[in-house]
């Protein structure tokens, strides 16, 4: 849907021209590979309990992020609603406690009173996210 809706929203400014459908899948194939290369070099590096942390942070980024970025928008599309609804349950499961999460039992340094209140703060933002996105309306582009 971002490479045939957004693709020049997304990647008209750095290229300084109109971006055709294929462009935009090579970039966004081009990003994914990059970001896929970029995450086995720090797992051979770090090892897996430091990309186990990574996940757990882009958990918490999603949370927060995409609540302002949809705020910007200014409405929803195709897919909004559903996006806010698994950002949710999967911020959930993130910060779940030791013996029921994830991530709290796989990494003791999460075990901790921190990492709950970063879970509380990540499942505000992922509510955030979808009261904002009832609330407007829906783009003419594609009905959610």
């Amino acid at each position: 849907m971002s490479v045939k809706y957004e693709r020049n929203i997304i990647w008209k400014k750095y290229l300084h021209r109109d971006v055709s459908e294929l462009t935009g899948w090579i970039m966004g194939i081009f990003g994914y590979l990059t970001g896929f290369a970029m995450f086995w070099l720090l797992r051979l590096g770090l090892g897996d309990h430091i990309c186990l942390i990574l996940m757990m942070s882009t958990s918490a980024i999603l949370a927060m992020a995409v609540s302002w970025k949809l705020q910007e928008m200014g409405d929803r599309r195709f897919g909004t609603i559903a996006l806010g609804w698994f950002t949710l349950f999967g911020t959930i499961f993130t910060f779940l406690p030791k013996g029921y999460g994830f991530f709290a039992t796989a990494i003791p340094v999460l075990d901790h009173t921190w990492f709950s209140l970063l879970g509380i703060i990540c499942i505000i933002y992922a509510l955030r996210y979808l009261w904002i996105a009832y609330r407007y309306p829906v783009n003419s582009l594609a009905k959610n």
